[in-house]
């Protein structure tokens, strides 16, 4: 019989009292059992549910292929801890998602990754991302964190419908090492001036995060009394996150057919399934990551298209087909 393996202590600092969760695990010759707890409080007033705090864990497995062992599965642990008030709707604020990673082969589990994102849920994605989500609550669209499991390495912060918001994602094929390169439509820097007129970002980047930037934004107008006049600020804004989509599109690739395969053609691509860059089969080099584009679509018109060389985004070469963007490179 194998010893009891440590009883393991996650703790989730909220803008409350910080939470204790227990998670025990015991061994029995090649059998490993681990349990979790989970809660729900409530509190009444004149008979009538006020509050509520749900507090989960839950573990999601997943599986990776291995040159050298073969197909492993490795161990995502995730903590919730939410609070909904009967005056303030669905959406917790100020809740955090606490995930650990673990690989649960060998003798001993080794820890990967552990990291805590703003949002009331989350998700593992495509067995390699994980994805933190806010819902809606000003009308701006689901707010969205990403991350790369294996490390915990963070990737970008976006908006939009769905598990990952307004994102798109490509694959260079190769037989050898995975190249995946991502886009995600965020919301201005911290550190960006209100009176600039930028509304929102679009960030590029792989698996080992960020690797280009670029600013939209919008012309400034005055209003009647000499302040700015945000109306056309916010009304772009709220256009992008409700009907915006982004779209690789291959310089090298022919025209689809009902014959061509899926994502074919400008195409957004998904975690699951990312959009083949043909071109770029085989390349390696991010010196060579030349001749892809990344364009923002709206209601079905495009109105922008980026040039990608060197792999990043390029701001200066960027073709805008609507009179009121701006787009402009950051950082």
């Amino acid at each position: 019989m194998k010893s009891l393996l440590p009883a393991l202590l996650f703790t989730i600092t909220l803008a409350g009292p910080a939470l204790l969760l227990p998670i025990n695990a015991s061994a029995l010759d090649d059998t490993l059992n681990i349990e979790a707890k989970s809660s729900v409080l409530l509190t009444k007033e004149n008979d009538r549910v006020r509050t509520v705090r749900v507090q989960n864990t839950r573990f999601v497995p997943y599986r990776i292929w291995d040159a050298y062992s073969g197909s492993q599965y490795r161990l995502v642990t995730i903590a919730t801890n939410v609070a909904l008030d009967a005056g303030s709707g669905q959406v917790d604020l100020d809740a955090v998602v606490n995930v650990t990673v673990d690989d649960m082969n060998g003798e001993k589990t080794q820890r990967l990754a552990s990291f805590k994102d703003p949002g009331q849920d989350g998700a593992v994605l495509a067995n390699r991302y994980f994805a933190t989500t806010t819902p809606d609550i000003w009308g701006d669209g689901d707010m969205h964190h990403v991350r790369w499991l294996d490390t915990g390495q963070y990737l970008f912060q976006s908006l939009g419908r769905g598990p990952t918001g307004i994102t798109a994602w490509a694959e260079f094929p190769n037989k050898h090492s995975l190249q995946i390169r991502w886009a995600a439509l965020g919301p201005a820097p911290n550190d960006v001036e209100s009176d600039a007129g930028v509304i929102g970002t679009i960030m590029y980047g792989n698996d080992n995060g960020r690797l280009s930037t670029v600013l939209i934004a919008v012309p400034q107008q005055q209003a009647q009394d000499g302040s700015l006049d945000m109306t056309l600020h916010g009304d772009m804004w709220l256009a992008l996150t409700k009907g915006a989509r982004l779209l690789w599109v291959d310089s090298q690739e022919k025209a689809p057919t009902n014959d061509s395969p899926a994502n074919a053609g400008p195409s957004s691509g998904t975690p699951e399934s990312p959009k083949n860059i043909l071109s770029l089969t085989n390349v390696t080099d991010p010196a060579q990551v030349t001749g892809l584009a990344l364009a923002l679509e709206l209601d079905g018109k495009r109105l922008i298209s980026i040039p990608v060389e060197g792999d990043k985004l390029m701001a200066e070469k960027t073709i805008i087909n609507h009179p009121l963007l701006l787009v402009q490179g950051w950082n």
